[in-house]
């Protein structure tokens, strides 16, 4: 298991075997400040009008849509 710190996970988010950091917050709170480089997935943006996680496949589609 690797345990990161502030510098590691700075230091691997650049180039093509980057890490990639999913802020999920609302996209106006994201907006307003975020990590360079991380990219925003709102959380509702996951979850089916009952509140429960959307599917596999449809989270795969959701985390492909966005780059990851």
């Amino acid at each position: 298991m690797k345990i990161s710190n502030f510098n590691l996970v700075a230091s691997d988010t650049k180039g093509p075997d980057a890490i990639k950091i999913i802020d999920t917050r609302l996209e106006a709170t994201f907006d307003l400040g975020h990590i360079p480089s991380s990219i925003n997935i709102p959380f509702t943006k996951m979850l089916n009008p009952d509140k429960t996680f959307k599917s596999a496949d449809e989270l795969r589609e959701i985390f492909i849509q966005s780059g990851i």
